[in-house]
């Protein structure tokens, strides 16, 4: 392989590693929301990350099933590629079959929350397919091709996957899981007109917050989790490192809510470009968006260690503003009845 392509390799194995740590994460946990919160973190995750990594050269011309690939084209359009312009039909669309209701005190959506502490809003992973048996047998495959793949590509490479898991950083999964699990994480049915209702957003603002605001929160939470983890050859050369793994995932973050802000009308465009132009240099948002195109295994352009330490500063800057500006329009309180339907819910996921 030329040295483009070893390096397309080695962030091919870098990010199938850590997304499919996750899912070891995962496998370790008890039910509860809080697992349940990792697992939507998996699905947005692997919806950026697989279908690159299947379409790859490194993936060894292994396909994914047909139906699978069109349930997963799906996915990633819906993480990657929303548009909240008014009147959009797909955006009418959503509204209309969540029976959102802005203007009307009425419980329209499920949050995830702790400690009155927002995390998540079920807008984005809301769709009609997964009610449906074949969706949660596609979630099952999805993660685990990702695992497959990384098993070929230890044993290309000499290694084991399982003993590299258990005995390389099996202790720092186990850690991860009861840490997570701690979190005690609770979810209830909530009203989107008292989310926004000391906020004075457009329609189109709202969705954004509803569609961006549990992918912000996760990248986050899980990336100060995991700290930053970095795994070495015996000489002290770094083959892993979540720090590279999430600057990739803040770069797709980034260039989506950009991609999907309304320009007109948009309190949050103003606010945010405001923002921008007085704190965010020009030329960090063509190094952010080259990582990001970094997601195309086999077009990979080297990025390299100084541009990296550079785009993470402002990434951080600038999703640190973005979360503060949009905890200022929200609202958060957990009063009888929010309890109560917590209380119900808990249940049944037991039950079940």
């Amino acid at each position: 392989m030329d040295d483009v392509n070893l390096n397309g390799l080695k962030e091919y194995f870098n990010d199938a590693l850590f997304t499919s740590m996750f899912l070891e994460i995962y496998n370790k946990m008890d039910v509860s929301y809080s697992k349940g919160y990792l697992g939507d973190f998996i699905e947005y995750i692997s919806s950026i990350f697989i279908f690159d990594l299947m379409q790859s050269k490194f993936s060894d011309g292994e396909k994914i099933l047909k139906e699978d690939e069109q349930f997963l084209k799906k996915l990633r359009k819906n993480n990657l590629k929303v548009s909240m312009k008014s009147h959009s039909k797909t955006l009418d669309k959503k509204i209309t079959e969540m029976g959102i209701e802005f203007d009307v005190y009425t419980y329209d959506c499920v949050i995830c929350y702790s400690n009155g502490e927002l995390y998540d809003i079920n807008y984005r992973n809301w769709n009609n397919d997964r009610k449906t048996q074949e969706y949660r047998e596609f979630q099952y495959r999805l993660v685990y091709n990702c695992r497959t793949w990384l098993k070929r590509i230890f044993e290309w490479l000499g290694y084991n996957y399982e003993k590299f898991m258990d005995e390389i950083i099996g202790d720092k999964i186990k850690e991860w899981a009861k840490k997570l699990e701690d979190k005690e994480l609770k979810m209830t049915s909530y009203s989107t007109n008292k989310l926004f209702d000391e906020s004075n957003l457009s329609n189109s603002d709202k969705m954004i917050i509803m569609q961006y605001y549990g992918c912000l929160k996760a990248i986050i939470y899980f990336e100060k989790m995991i700290e930053k983890t970095e795994i070495k050859t015996s000489n002290g050369y770094p083959i892993f490192n979540s720090e590279y793994f999430f600057i990739k995932l803040k770069a797709v973050l980034i260039d989506s809510i950009f991609d999907a802000l309304p320009e007109q009308e948009s309190i949050l465009y103003d606010e945010l470009t405001k923002f921008t132009n007085e704190n965010i240099p020009n030329d960090f948002w063509k190094t952010n968006r080259k990582i990001r195109r970094n997601i195309h295994y086999d077009d990979y352009e080297e990025v390299l260690e100084p541009e990296y330490v550079y785009v993470k500063k402002y990434q951080d800057i600038y999703l640190e503003e973005l979360l503060k500006n949009w905890n200022r329009k929200i609202n958060i309180k957990i009063g009888f009845w929010e309890k109560f339907f917590s209380f119900i819910s808990k249940i049944i996921t037991r039950i079940n």
